[in-house]
């Protein structure tokens, strides 16, 4: 499979990016890095939200929060199609945090 495909598919859910960690990241340190970081971010994505939902839940500054977890969701779904679109290019883009990670567990 070309990387570039398989790098923007590692994207698509957690799945395709276990999917493709497994299969074409052990040949290529660049759908694993894709893959890796499509595996965290997902990881960390849900985390905090879950956290902003529960967070919202609080009196009197639980409005402050639901606005953070809608602000959450947007730059959620930005970076998403972003690294996407850079990965099918077979850019390494690097999300913040995420991505030194990923890229020190693909060793690139």
């Amino acid at each position: 499979m070309n990387p570039n495909t398989a790098s923007a598919i590692a994207y698509l859910t957690w799945i395709g990016g276990l999917v493709m960690l497994l299969t074409e990241g052990k040949n290529n340190r660049l759908v694993k890095f894709h893959a890796v970081q499509e595996i965290a971010f997902t990881v960390a994505w849900a985390v905090l939200y879950f956290v902003l939902f529960v967070l919202a839940f609080i009196p009197g500054i639980g409005l402050l929060f639901g606005i953070c977890e809608i602000l959450l969701w947007i730059l959620g779904v930005v970076l998403w199609i972003v690294a996407i679109v850079k990965a099918s290019q077979g850019q390494m883009f690097k999300i913040p945090v995420i991505g030194d990670f990923a890229a020190s567990q693909a060793g690139v």
